[in-house]
């Protein structure tokens, strides 16, 4: 009798242990389709070469896997303090950007952006090399 009673808690245990195996499959499904749906940042030119003091435009587009605009604004800045001015700082609505670059410091820098979202797991990120 004992033994009936104890096989039963065994399945029971199994059943729980399937559920969750299930549950964090189907978890990590919706994290895939979330992925698929990516945006990416492009830089025209993709890199720039200036002297101190020196500026130039630079041309950004936040973008879908498809490559249409993803009309999501974005906001662009420098990698360390005082090392390069960005203006505008922000896009527009569709994701589209001509900013003016200024450097200040030599070096190895960066113009970094990153997206404008709600939740901080939907933000892309990404930065375009500045040699000073």
């Amino acid at each position: 009798m004992w033994g009936i009673h104890k096989e039963k808690k065994m399945n029971n245990g199994r059943l729980l242990l399937t559920l969750i195996i299930l549950m964090g499959v189907g978890f990590s499904q919706d994290d895939a389709a979330e992925s698929s749906d990516s945006l990416y940042f492009r830089f025209t030119p993709d890199s720039i070469k200036l002297e101190v003091g020196d500026s130039a435009m630079v041309s950004i587009q936040l973008l879908k896997n498809d490559g249409d605009l993803a009309n999501n604004a974005f906001y662009a800045y420098g990698g360390q303090r005082g090392t390069l001015s960005v203006y505008p700082r922000i896009s527009d609505s569709t994701g589209v950007a001509n900013v003016l670059v200024k450097v200040y410091k030599p070096g190895d820098i960066s113009l970094n952006v990153r997206s404008v979202s709600s939740k901080r797991l939907d933000r892309v990120s990404d930065k375009m090399p500045v040699t000073v």
